[in-house]
């Protein structure tokens, strides 16, 4: 297809309309109705252009956020939305100092150092990600039926049909009251099935700036591509 903007993958599906997306690596997806044509696909990304180009610069320069780490003295860390400092100590386990900013590894080589940091991530995300359930069902007077941590390339979260409510675990790299939009936006799916307006408000009754909120994720996706091996 000659095309100025190259499509990764096009995807046929019955629907009405077209979505484009841009994917991790900055690559251009086009979901197509069965009945569009050559030149129908054309004209959406034509029109698109300026969107596609301008979400594939964020993404790609985001990619070079997401470089793994190699483990030297003052590298920088997320943990909560904050940079932290690497740091090492003679103990066996990552230890973190929250009031310095830093955040202490043992010695050792690349892939322990790495397998124990994603431990340690997720233990934190563990507790307080339940922490935070807890908190904001009882606040919105909701009951979650249990919670599991996921490792999810695209999703923040999502709520099962049967009250169970999944977490990805990288919320811990996010600023606190970004998580806790998570939280809430997924415990307010026990109620609302959907993203309508009526969803919306009432997320709003306890996220504020819902619209801001939403965006920074946006934004910020690319922490979902974050420690990840494959």
């Amino acid at each position: 297809m000659d095309m100025l903007i190259e499509v990764k993958e096009l995807i046929y599906r019955r629907r009405k309309g077209f979505c484009l997306r841009i994917d991790e690596n900055g690559d251009l997806i086009v979901i197509a109705p069965y009945y569009a044509t050559e030149n129908d696909i054309r004209k959406v990304i034509q029109k698109k252009a300026n969107w596609i180009l301008k979400t594939r610069e964020v993404v790609l320069r985001n990619l070079q956020k997401t470089k793994p780490l190699k483990f030297v003295k003052g590298e920088s860390i997320l943990f909560l939305g904050e940079n932290f400092k690497i740091d090492f100590h003679n103990k066996s386990d990552v230890l973190l100092d929250e009031k310095n900013k830093v955040l202490y590894l043992p010695y050792g080589e690349h892939t322990t150092l790495y397998r124990k940091l994603k431990l340690f991530y997720y233990e934190q995300a563990r507790k307080i990600l339940k922490e935070e359930l807890d908190r904001w069902s009882n606040i919105m007077g909701l009951e979650y039926t249990s919670f599991r941590l996921k490792d999810a390339k695209r999703l923040w979260g999502s709520c099962g049909k049967n009250g169970v409510i999944n977490l990805n675990w990288r919320l811990i790299l996010l600023p606190k009251p970004i998580m806790q939009h998570i939280v809430i936006h997924e415990l307010a799916h026990l109620v609302y099935r959907n993203h309508s307006k009526q969803f919306k408000y009432f997320v709003s009754q306890y996220s504020s700036n819902y619209s801001e909120k939403e965006k920074w994720l946006r934004d910020n996706s690319y922490i979902l591509q974050m420690f990840r091996e494959d």
